[in-house]
């Protein structure tokens, strides 16, 4: 809890844990800063450091009117310091005390003469230059009129009457707001002071359409309830005009019961939304709708440490979109999900959905960390990439989704785990780290012209393969272990994996699955099940007496034989109804045998995946790295359970161009990264052609961005590898640790004489001398059109795609025929010109 008062303020926090450390012996340093996000308050000293067992803090002297920044943490016995960066905010200013029906004679300037409203004392901070902290003694306030608080106006609701301490306890002394008259409960308006709600109840009664809205503005909203409302339960906007932003926290609040989403925004966003229970709405969880940036404003959203769960439409959704007259252009979008349960909801888990035209230079960073995605009704995360974009996927748990009644995505496949679609050729997706496990379609499913990397993951017990791609796309994969998938898996690049029997086509499999005895022996589905039921255990090979555990819930159960001789489970589980229910079967113990039912991903001595990963991929003590999610960078456990802190983050690569697996006709290479304005002075850079590796190759860099070059000719047939190994660390710099390696196909160049719209009206080439097998055709500068690609027909000739660059360019032939478009949604604004071959 963080309350400012009269020039003070007074916080209080959940005791930390530590591994070798008691609780009782922590100690807490608090870092105070004026400005939002400034990591330059852990260079200086604390504010104040507790002493051991001390899990609060009373700050005086503070000038009012003053925004302060306050983040905790703890310190171990042996001085190490935890690296949380999660932020509250409060203002100093002057209190104003408000009790229900207290005598109307008071002017709520001291606990002994409190207003008996909400309205009086807004109308008693009005005057006051910076605003005003009003306190709430417990009680129901049945409004009559709109709440609307001004700048720096904070309510903060969970007093005791009397106001006999400095904070609050809102589950103790309970503070309601309704108004059954009203459209909206609290408005939030414009401005630049911090203004919102602490320790309130927003009560909808089934009659109110918004709990609270806020606009343009700095808000902070937090250990709240808010529920029964016929739309949102929060509504956050912003303008699109140049400095217009919302920028806030909502924290440790619990939105539910609501008919539409539990939180809906629209607009440019800074916004954390922290340890919140968002469940049982009858729309989305979180609906983030046409999030937009500007080159002045860019826009960050962090959702952390949530439960957003048993929604009737998708957990999490969020939409990009850019604004009309390139006003987007050089923009930034940060999106990060991380340590959230995101479970049983209706439709897909995590929705990310890309919607503004490629081409435009938005640079989108999209993570999802730490989580735990089970049992939702569709996939567990679908990412939608039609532009340039790096989506990262690390640490997760992806279990048990896709338990639609309809059984089928549009595509006509079970639901996956994780479906990564979009026409955008470089975006990059990679999945670092994860357990994949027991989803009723593929685990990965890349329907994308983006590519994938994985690596460091364990896929297992899906209902077909453990990935799927089509043709025209690219995987790597890498230090991961496969076994239990319905169907065998192909990547176009496999190294150092694992799999047992038909689960990878182009790897010989190693008995023995999963290879590590703190992991359960086998992953079991069984058919979506009705809320309530008990398991139909009828088409599973299990043995009476072996240990098994219900939808990885962590408690022991028995096979057993009932009366009729049928398969049960002792103690029976609790089924859900939402996504694919499934089984860890543990194997049947030894007499006097303990099985411990935390999976450990840590291979032992002796395991195959002991110290026989990527060899340029060192642990601390200089072996290489294991496979599967306990290895390399992210030791432990995968998901939201034990996963711990995030991993310090270094230079990290956002996406290369041209995308791997495309034909290519000159040695040119484009990448961007994010974690540094700069690139080290050293980079390390492998470039072959056919298998020899090239001495001629030029590197060059501004700001973020590389450029990488060989002068060696290529031709059509050849086969190109592209590898960035992990640079060394240097003073000053950050390190990029992973090991990237992509693969391209040479290709004949074209070169035409007209711009790509003014093909003759034939779209007949004349090319002498070659015997075509695959073409790259370039536009010059002045066409209004781009090229994204050649595919070989199925019939007669080679088809062209063309895209347009304007958002209404009409591209037509010599002859002033309108060139076709084709596809709809999925291929908005393409069009198709045949080509014939040449015999």
């Amino acid at each position: 809890r963080l309350i400012a008062g009269d020039g003070v303020i007074s916080l209080q926090w959940e005791p930390a844990w530590d591994d070798e450390t008691a609780k009782e012996l922590l100690r807490y340093r608090v870092y105070i800063s004026t400005d939002r996000q400034d990591e330059s308050k852990f260079d200086r000293a604390p504010a104040v450091e507790t002493e051991p067992g001390v899990n609060g803090a009373f700050l005086t002297g503070y000038p009012n009117g003053t925004t302060l920044f306050v983040v905790v943490r703890a310190v171990d016995a042996a001085g190490n310091e935890d690296d949380n960066e999660l932020e509250w905010s409060a203002t100093p200013n002057p209190v104003i005390y408000v009790q229900k029906d207290a005598p109307v004679h008071g002017n709520g300037r001291s606990k002994e003469a409190p207003l008996p409203d909400l309205p009086s004392a807004i109308s008693e901070a009005i005057p006051l230059p910076n605003g005003a902290n009003i306190y709430l003694a417990e009680g129901v306030y049945d409004e009559s009129t709109l709440l609307l608080l001004f700048e720096g106006m904070m309510l903060y609701g969970g007093f005791a009457p009397g106001f006999p301490q400095a904070l609050s306890s809102p589950r103790e002394h309970r503070t309601v707001i309704s108004n059954a008259q009203a459209e909206t409960l609290l408005l939030i308006p414009p401005g630049e002071r911090i203004c919102g709600v602490d320790g309130i109840e927003f009560f909808g009664s089934g009659k109110v359409r918004r709990g609270i809205e806020a606009e343009n503005c700095e808000f902070r909203i937090s250990n709240c309830e808010i529920h029964g409302l016929t739309e949102k339960g929060i509504r956050l906007k912003s303008d699109t005009k140049v400095d217009s932003v919302t920028l806030g926290e909502i924290s440790r609040c619990w939105i539910y019961d609501n008919s539409g989403s539990g939180i809906d925004m629209r607009g440019i966003f800074d916004v954390a939304i922290t340890g919140c229970g968002i469940y049982q709405n009858r729309g989305e969880g979180i609906e983030i709708n046409d999030l937009t940036a500007t080159p002045e404003e860019k826009s960050r959203i962090t959702i952390e440490g949530c439960r957003i769960a048993e929604n009737q439409d998708v957990g999490i959704q969020i939409k990009t979109v850019a604004l009309p007259d390139g006003r987007s252009d050089d923009s930034r979008i940060r999106l990060t999900i991380r340590s959230c349960e995101i479970s049983h909801n209706t439709d897909v888990g995590v929705l990310i959905d890309v919607a503004y035209p490629d081409g435009l230079d938005i640079n989108l960073r999209a993570r999802i960390e730490q989580c735990r995605i089970e049992g939702n009704f569709k996939s567990g995360i679908r990412l939608d990439g039609d532009a340039r974009g790096h989506f990262q996927m690390t640490r997760n748990q992806v279990l048990g989704n896709g338990g639609h009644p309809d059984d089928i995505d549009a595509l006509g496949t079970r639901y996956p785990g994780i479906h990564l679609t979009g026409d955008g050729a470089v975006t990059f997706f990679q999945i670092q780290s994860s357990a994949i496990l027991a989803n009723e379609g593929d685990g990965v499913y890349l329907d994308s012209a983006g590519h994938l990397s994985i690596d460091h993951s364990h896929i297992a017990g899906n209902g077909r393969a453990a990935f799927f791609h089509k043709s025209d796309t690219w995987i790597r994969v890498e230090d991961s272990l496969f076994h239990d998938n319905a169907v065998p898996a192909h990547a176009e690049l496999l190294e150092s994996c694992i799999a047992s029997e038909a689960q990878l086509t182009n790897i010989v499999p190693t008995e023995g699955a999963p290879w590590i005895p703190t992991l359960p022996k086998r992953i079991l589905r069984l058919p979506r099940q009705p809320a309530g039921s008990t398991p139909d255990l009828s088409s599973l090979e299990l043995t009476p007496g072996s240990l098994v555990e219900w939808c990885d819930d962590g408690e022991p159960r028995r096979v057993v034989e009932n009366a009729e001789g049928a398969l049960a489970l002792d103690p029976p589980p609790q089924t859900m109804g939402t996504g694919i229910p499934f089984l860890y079967d543990w194997g049947t113990p030894a007499e006097g045998e303990e099985i411990s039912l935390v999976e450990d991903y840590r291979p032992p001595e002796g395991s195959p995946l002991k110290d026989t990963g990527n060899t340029t991929e060192l642990e601390a003590d200089g072996s290489p790295a294991d496979i599967g999610p306990g290895g390399a960078f992210f030791a432990g456990h995968p998901g939201i359970d034990r996963g711990g802190p995030p991993p310090p983050r270094g230079l990290e690569l956002s996406w290369i161009e041209p995308a791997p697996g495309a034909l290519i006709h000159r040695l040119f290479f484009r990448l961007t990264f994010t974690g540094a304005s700069e690139l080290p002075s050293e980079i390390r850079v492998k470039l072959s052609v056919n298998g020899k590796l090239l001495d001629n190759v030029q590197t060059s860099s501004r700001g973020p961005s590389l450029e990488v070059s060989s002068a060696t000719v290529i031709t059509a047939g050849d086969e190109i590898v592209f590898e960035l190994p992990p640079w060394p660390f240097e003073t000053g710099g950050r390190i990029q640790p992973l090991d990237h390696v992509f693969k391209f196909g040479g290709a004949h160049k074209i070169s035409l004489g007209t711009p790509v719209d003014r093909f003759p009206a034939t779209g007949a080439l004349t090319l002498p001398g070659l015997n075509v097998q695959t073409i790259e055709f370039e536009s010059t500068r002045d066409s209004r059109v781009r090229l994204l690609g050649v595919n070989p027909p199925g019939g007669r000739g080679w088809r062209v795609r063309v895209l347009e660059k304007g958002s209404r360019a009409v591209v037509k032939t010599a002859a002033g025929d309108e060139l076709a478009v084709v596809g709809e949604s999925s291929l908005d604004g393409a069009l198709r010109l045949s080509i014939p071959t040449l015999p």
